[in-house]
């Protein structure tokens, strides 16, 4: 963790915003550029290659001002009680080609939540990186009722090598009676119950490598994500797990949306009051 500012705000090092970056992957952030004189700012998906920004854009004003050079400012920002953090980051952006395994790892994970983000890999190198994490208001600490996620008796994750095929991995979901099992260390991929079947339905057969149909980038959060945070990242992105980690990025174990759902009906049952909030009516089982 960095100093303090003098308007309080925690200003982060270059090795904590990389890591908040990666963290967040998969999520949304914003790129802004300028071009003849007037600033454009918009809403990308992003992942992370090492150190640096990689996007998938489209034609426009935006991959006009790479294929022209000018350096590219990216922003990511999130506000999860009891803190609310930035991350700036600029630098020259390339397009990128002919690098094996990109394009996959781009169409992995979660669905993409900026529609139709176009076909050209793009990376922002990170010339410049910066951050800020600040406190949020007391009345805002307030609305957080719903429980943290390192709270919950979450079941130990299931693991197997990367090298597993779909017999080990459907075995293993036997064994365990588990929805889901991570593969790998790092990095790490995740396989359901849901990826095993349409690999067999697509003809694949059972000794073949199960990372072939895993999420190479899947969704994250950590053990101060709150229940109602998980379940609304569930219903934002449209998937079934979500993998839990400490700030550390050590794996503590998968979190299912029928899971979400068991304890967001128990908290309501604990509040009964209390209005539904967007998160749990997103829900779907």
């Amino acid at each position: 963790m960095g100093w303090i500012d003098q308007r309080g705000s925690t200003v982060l090092t270059r090795n904590e915003c990389l890591r908040l970056l990666a963290l967040h992957a998969g999520g949304v952030g914003r790129v802004g550029v300028a071009t003849s004189g007037a600033p454009l700012i918009v809403p990308v998906n992003y992942r992370m290659l090492g150190p640096d920004v990689l996007l998938q854009i489209g034609r426009g004003t935006m991959l006009d001002a790479v294929d022209r050079g000018y350096p590219l400012g990216f922003e990511v920002d999130r506000d999860v009680p009891p803190d609310a953090w930035s991350v700036y980051v600029r630098g020259r952006a390339r397009r990128l080609e002919g690098v094996p395994g990109v394009a996959q790892a781009m169409a992995g994970g979660a669905t993409a939540v900026v529609p139709q983000p176009g076909t050209a890999l793009v990376v922002i190198r990170s010339d410049v990186v910066s951050g800020r994490q600040f406190p949020l208001p007391d009345d805002r600490m307030g609305e957080m009722t719903s429980r943290e996620l390192g709270e919950l008796a979450l079941r130990p994750p299931v693991r197997l090598a990367a090298d597993a095929t779909i017999r080990d991995v459907a075995a293993a979901m036997e064994a365990e009676q588990a929805p889901a099992v991570v593969l790998g260390e790092h990095p790490m991929w995740l396989v359901s119950e849901h990826d095993l079947v349409g690999a067999l339905a697509a003809g694949l057969e059972p000794g073949s490598a199960a990372c072939q149909v895993a999420t190479r980038v899947p969704l994250w959060a950590t053990t101060t994500t709150t229940v109602e945070e998980a379940a609304a990242l569930m219903a934002r992105h449209c998937v079934e797990h979500l993998i839990v980690i400490t700030a550390d990025g050590a794996l503590v174990g998968v979190l299912s949306r029928r899971e979400a759902l068991r304890h967001l009906v128990q908290e309501r049952d604990q509040s009964p009051g209390r209005a539904v909030t967007s998160a749990s009516a997103g829900l779907r089982v």
